[in-house]
């Protein structure tokens, strides 16, 4: 019984884990992709702007600055609060 117990606890480890490597993964895409969209269409941007990009943890953030970067004609299309 105490085996088991420790299994799932390794387990529950070992999944969240995954999930982990998941998410930075996901992260990782979404930084590239908008970067690259960026590129692409020509939109100019600070180093700062690429920086705060590329260190950029939360995907809702990402996922609206790639849906601007879609049709954005300058940086502050993009990164508008």
């Amino acid at each position: 019984m105490a085996s088991h117990r420790k299994s799932d606890f390794v387990e529950g480890f070992h999944q969240q884990g995954r999930e982990e490597g998941r998410q930075q993964g996901l992260q990782e895409s979404k930084t590239e992709y908008l970067l690259k969209i960026i590129d692409a269409r020509r939109i100019a941007v600070t180093e700062q702007e690429r920086q705060q990009v590329s260190s950029c943890t939360d995907l809702a953030r990402l996922d609206q600055w790639f849906g601007r970067a879609l049709n954005a004609t300058t940086a502050a299309d993009i990164f508008k609060d």
